[in-house]
């Protein structure tokens, strides 16, 4: 969700179109956001919050889903395997 680049920079991907599509991530990419806001670094400096913006959801139409091929999963490993 976020990362840092320097001490005082973060980077945090986010959708301006969230609220209005009501992304599931919306309401934690806000407050990460209010938060890394309001924060500083250990010397007291302001943190620089970079909004990364996401590219739209991407939807296929049903004659291209009718395209996709689907594989089996492998079988997921048992505990202490």
């Amino acid at each position: 969700m976020a990362c840092g680049r320097r001490s005082t920079t973060n980077v945090i991907r986010a959708r301006d179109d969230c609220e209005r599509l009501g992304c599931a991530q919306y309401q934690r990419s806000l407050e990460a956001l209010q938060v890394l806001s309001a924060s500083a670094d250990a010397k007291g400096r302001p943190l620089e919050v970079i909004k990364l913006p996401l590219p739209p959801v991407l939807h296929f139409t049903e004659e291209e889903a009718r395209g996709v091929k689907a594989r089996p999963r492998p079988a997921r490993p048992e505990a202490g395997q």
